[in-house]
């Protein structure tokens, strides 16, 4: 009964519920598996899962672990409100919710932070994970590794600003800063 090369619509039938489990971009219906995306049908015969490879690439919308790309748009010493970017990077289509998403200052880095403005500023972007996700908010995090600062603006000028080592640096007006790098920050495009 298994059904690789065909291609399949959402609802169209896969297998009976007693013999597979509903895996991912599939469904259950009255004691049948179907499918919930245009694709062909993976059958893994070792955990009886039905599951569907989409031909099509579908948005991913905020969950919880998924890496995100925002800008600053507000902030004080204890939390900063982000603007979520969409991704489209190979296979991953991400197309954020219009909801409230915020970096709160104990989720920047390991260790003590006095105030979130020391570490982004407004009309920064950053580098972040979701660590909470409901249909109101989203909590982010910028601890951990690559996560944090991809690209900044001098606050005096308001130039973009380059790394040096630990250090952003204005080559405009001079300004000096120590902020939460990523690994490659510049290179980002955003």
């Amino acid at each position: 009964m298994e059904r690789k090369k065909e291609l399949l619509y959402p609802g169209d039938f896969i297998a009976d519920n007693e013999m597979f489990l509903a895996g991912e971009g599939t469904f259950e219906d009255g004691g049948e598996v179907r499918s919930a995306v245009v694709g062909a049908s993976d059958m893994d015969m070792s955990s009886r899962e039905a599951r569907m490879r989409s031909s099509v690439v579908m948005p991913e919308f905020q969950r919880e672990g998924q890496v995100v790309v925002g800008m600053i748009e507000e902030s004080n010493n204890k939390v900063a409100f982000v603007k979520l970017f969409p991704i489209t990077d190979g296979k991953t289509r991400f197309v954020p919710r219009n909801v409230s998403t915020v970096l709160r200052v104990n989720a920047i880095r390991r260790g003590f932070v006095k105030s979130l403005k020391d570490e982004y500023g407004t009309g920064d972007f950053i580098r972040a994970k979701i660590i909470e996700s409901s249909p109101y908010t989203v909590a982010l995090s910028t601890d951990g590794r690559n996560l944090g600062l991809v690209k900044a603006f001098c606050p005096e000028c308001r130039r973009a600003l380059s790394a040096e080592s630990d250090l952003l640096v204005c080559e405009s007006c001079g300004w000096k800063g120590k902020r939460k790098l990523v690994d490659d920050y510049g290179s980002v495009r955003v």
